[in-house]
Parts: structure tokens; C-alpha cells; sequence
């Protein structure tokens, strides 16, 4: 009987760690504007750690981003995460945002002296 409650509590803990790393990852892709525009809505309620990789995809232009953290997936209050930033034409910038409850993050693009591509990858994780 011990024999088998050791073996079905180290299936239990194999089966929850497996649980505890799924996570949501998505691609976004656009064109910046002159106006900021919400390039991403991530809703990631339950997952307090949150990593973007933005690239500007373009050849001959640079861009701004910002990134806002919300409480709910409702709430209009935000906190600035990442003020506005700079890329520079095919570059690149990483957010990492770990032990946080934003519920919802929204990152902000537009460009600096005329339109370019931009690509967001996320991943979430619990």
C-alpha cells in the first residue's frame, strides 16, 4: 500500500508540473501608423510572468512602442510598463515581465518618420 501512494504521488507531481509550465504564446504582425494604435491586446489573466519580443520587421524606418499593464481585463486604469521606446530599423527590443498579475497587457506602435512592419511574439506563462 505505501508502494503504491509513493508511486501515485510522484505521478500527481509529474502530472502537476506539467500542468504548471503550459503557457499561450501568439504572433502578431502589422504596419505602424503616425498615431499610436494598440498593435497587441494580450489577455493574460492567470499568468504572471509575460515576455514580448517586438521586431521591427521594416528596412527603412524606426518605431516607438509602449507597453500598459492592466488589473482586469476590464479595468481602464493601466500602469505604464515600458514608456516609449525606440527601434531602430531591423531591430528588435525584449519585454520581460515576471511576477505581476497584469491581467492584460497592451502594447502601443506607431512610427517615427514614416510607416514600417513591426512583428510581436509573446509567451505567458503561469
Amino acid at each position: 500500500m505505501k508502494k503504491k501512494l509513493i508511486l501515485l504521488g510522484v505521478i500527481l507531481f509529474i502530472g502537476l508540473a506539467f500542468a504548471i509550465t503550459d503557457g499561450i504564446s501568439g504572433t502578431y504582425s502589422g504596419t505602424t501608423t503616425n498615431a499610436y494604435v494598440a498593435a497587441v491586446d494580450i489577455q493574460g489573466e492567470g499568468y504572471i510572468h509575460k515576455y514580448v519580443h517586438i521586431e521591427n520587421t521594416g528596412s527603412t524606418n524606426a518605431m516607438l512602442y509602449k507597453v500598459y499593464g492592466y488589473p482586469t481585463l476590464t479595468s481602464t486604469y493601466y500602469e505604464v510598463v515600458v514608456a516609449e521606446t525606440s527601434i531602430a530599423l531591423s531591430s528588435s527590443d525584449d519585454v520581460k515581465i515576471a511576477n505581476t498579475a497584469y491581467a492584460k497587457l497592451v502594447i502601443q506602435v506607431k512610427w517615427v518618420d514614416a510607416a514600417t512592419t513591426y512583428t510581436a511574439d509573446f509567451n505567458l506563462v503561469p
